[in-house]
């Protein structure tokens, strides 16, 4: 990009000379390929012309998919089809949108509980040692909320680090607030070690109290949910970009996997489903070659 900037600014002084007023938009790899992978009608074709590739288009995988559907027969019934936890894996695997709504729905989640738990001017008068603590939790909050936002990457293909994710989060949801401050004596002001007298103050350092220990409930309660997401199927799936799936014959395995792949398509991902009976003994992928490469000539 240094290059690309250093030519853009000569560009820009041969435009200033003449009065002209020009801006210059890059186009690397990544944004000529989304252009060429558009499925509008008016860009059909263009992968083909650039690259003498064969594009997978949307339209191509829905009558795959119909003949798929036709193979299966009774194995397939839409009409009595029941929502399964199991689909959700589905999700991680396919890095789906719905995949990365859960971590900004978290991310956003997490940050408000932030907001809401920092430590009141009156809390760091009255009792300073909470107000600390609040600080101390913050910092720990700050880094999950950190590891969360590189994670909402939708346009990476690396690993997300889900380990960090919840060692941090199971960190928030096992943090020790008994000893912290639940155990804090609202009788007793511990910076000056003198007992307070007056009802009315201990009944305000009660309430005061009261509002903090809701508080770190609350990011204790998402720090668990982050944890449990973190450590699921769903997020071993999204790394792993592998899933295998067993079960005894009749088990909805093949309906399963043809209601994953409708649902997909109907929504513009790209999918391709084979059959067991379209794989031979040797190399999978040899098979997948072979059924997929005649349909591709044909193109």
């Amino acid at each position: 990009m240094d290059r690309w900037d250093e030519r853009v600014q000569t560009w820009e002084g041969w435009a200033e000379e003449r009065d002209m007023k020009v801006q210059f938009v890059y186009w690397g790899e990544s944004e000529i390929l989304e252009r060429l992978s558009r499925p509008q009608p008016q860009y059909a074709g263009r992968a083909y012309f650039w690259f003498n590739k064969q594009e997978l288009t949307n339209e191509w995988m829905i009558q795959r998919f119909q003949e798929v559907r036709e193979n299966a027969g009774a194995r397939y019934t839409p009409e009595i089809h029941v929502d399964l936890p199991e689909a959700q894996i589905f999700e991680g695997l396919g890095r789906t949108d719905l995949f990365f709504d859960r971590i900004d729905s978290l991310y956003s989640q997490l940050c408000r509980k932030l907001k809401d738990a920092k430590p009141s001017e009156d809390l760091q008068d009255k009792v300073p040692n909470v107000a600390n603590s609040l600080n101390d939790l913050s910092k720990d909050v700050n880094l999950l909320i950190t590891a969360l936002k590189k994670a909402s990457d939708r346009q990476a293909l690396s690993p997300i680090d889900f380990d960090s994710i919840a060692c941090l989060s199971k960190k928030l949801w096992q943090y020790d607030s008994y000893t912290q401050i639940r155990q804090v004596n609202p009788s007793h002001n511990e910076q000056q070690g003198e007992k307070i007298e007056n009802r009315d103050i201990n009944r305000s350092l009660e309430e005061l109290l009261k509002s903090v220990r809701y508080k770190i409930s609350k990011i204790e309660e998402i720090g668990g949910e982050i944890y449990h997401f973190a450590t699921s199927d769903i997020t071993a799936a999204c790394n792993q970009a592998a899933l295998l799936l067993t079960g005894e014959a009749g088990t909805g395995k093949t309906h399963l996997f043809c209601d994953i792949a409708k649902h997909r398509l109907d929504n513009s991902l790209p999918t391709i489903i084979l059959l067991g009976q379209h794989f031979c003994q040797g190399d999978p992928l040899d098979s997948y070659n072979a059924e997929i490469a005649p349909f591709l000539s044909q193109s």
